[in-house]
């Protein structure tokens, strides 16, 4: 039954619409209830918090998104150590504290450079490593030409991800390149 509720939840997230967001989260928080250990349903929370947080209205409402985030990656790499794609998720998460000036005291950063040096190790040849590469370039550095150098060359072997969709968008808005912009949101 967990496994059933996370296919509902994961159609409803591919729809990407708000309300469609909120019930993909019904969904995997059931599947979830019913198997703790289950990790790509904490995966799929992680990812539809990342879209939420984009439609949040104030600092204290995405706050409260992103600590939902992070708890539910953990949750996942807990469950599956690894899980390669939670272990990206997480850095990501960590590093987007840092973006966010939320992590005073450089802990998230430190977290997701550790995170993102153990993926390079452990699978230095999964496009998964690009990504995570690319998002703490894009995070922590700034530097959104060199992420999305990763981000392009992890595209090429995962062309329909939205985790790497939505990265690839925001390195093109910094950097002024709205027609590729668009045309990477149109592909959500």
């Amino acid at each position: 039954e967990a496994f059933d509720l996370y296919l509902i939840g994961t159609e409803h997230k591919h729809l990407f619409t708000p309300a469609d967001l909120e019930l993909a989260t019904k969904y995997y928080l059931q599947a979830v209830a019913l198997d703790p250990g289950f990790a790509k349903a904490w995966a799929s929370l992680s990812i539809v918090q990342s879209f939420l947080s984009s439609l949040a209205t104030t600092p204290e409402a995405l706050a409260s998104i992103l600590a939902e985030q992070r708890s539910y990656i953990e949750h996942a790499v807990a469950a599956d150590p690894d899980f390669l794609e939670a272990r990206v998720l997480l850095a990501e998460a960590y590093g987007r504290m840092n973006w966010l000036n939320a992590d005073p005291d450089g802990q998230f950063a430190a977290k997701a450079r550790q995170l993102v040096a153990d993926i390079v190790q452990r699978w230095p040849e999964r496009p998964q490593a690009q990504l995570a590469q690319g998002q703490l370039l894009y995070n922590l550095e700034r530097d959104y030409t060199q992420a999305l150098v990763h981000f392009t060359a992890a595209r090429e072997r995962l062309p329909n991800d939205p985790v790497l969709l939505s990265s690839l968008s925001g390195s093109y808005k910094r950097l002024g390149r709205a027609e590729e912009q668009l045309a990477t949101e149109n592909r959500l």
